[in-house]
């Protein structure tokens, strides 16, 4: 209860200059328009679908471009520095994976629809979409938020389950050559629930300094 009293006492003489929870639940937003994108460019490998995750991309880039130019400029903030700028950071690289997935499938030739790619699709939009509801109130009801993180967590674990049945499959594969560079992007989409995993991690230690 001291402590508590002593962050509101500190809060209150050094106010935050800047929304920074509303800035980091807009780049969550990007990245979950992003993720609904990719996630269906998996399953129907639409061109349209394609250029615009890479648009998203670069919303998302210059969305956390800004949050850091403003924390770097800001005298206060409602949490912790370090962790503002982690989050903001590993967000934009679940929509970096994404990216890249799309730039590689093409230049390999994998293009969808491909074994898996749409199971991938689903659990990583799922843990995205919890993600970003939990970012959503982190502000006002860090509690609230709570209840979204073993979402993302199972979300999480999920990519993983596919991640190494797709590696069971690729082993069988005949076509050596298309067994690598299928590989090559199950690779991709696994570092992208990594990222969501990590993302996840940050968000919940500033959730346990909130409650």
């Amino acid at each position: 209860m001291a402590e508590h009293s002593k962050k509101n006492w500190i809060t209150n003489l050094f106010p935050a200059e800047h929304d920074f929870f509303e800035m980091l639940n807009q780049q969550s937003k990007i990245t979950r328009e992003g993720i609904d994108l990719f996630a269906m460019w998996l399953e129907r490998g639409e061109d349209r679908l394609a250029v615009q995750v890479l648009d998203q991309c670069q919303d998302a880039d210059t969305s956390r471009h800004t949050l850091e130019a403003t924390l770097v400029a800001s005298f206060s903030t409602p949490i912790d520095r370090g962790d503002l700028y982690a989050i903001s950071r590993e967000l934009d690289l679940v929509l970096d994976y994404a990216r890249d997935s799309v730039r590689e499938a093409a230049a390999l030739e994998v293009l969808p629809p491909q074994p898996h790619y749409r199971e991938f699709g689903t659990h990583l939009l799922r843990g995205v979409n919890a993600l970003d509801d939990a970012i959503e109130t982190i502000g006002a009801n860090p509690s609230k938020s709570e209840g979204h993180i073993p979402v993302v967590r199972q979300a999480c674990q999920d990519i993983r389950e596919t991640y190494f049945e797709c590696l069971h499959e690729v082993a069988q594969e005949t076509d050596v050559n298309l067994a690598l560079r299928r590989r090559e992007i199950y690779h991709h989409l696994k570092d992208a629930g990594v990222m969501m995993d990590r993302a996840t991690d940050v968000l919940h230690r500033i959730i346990v300094k909130l409650i």
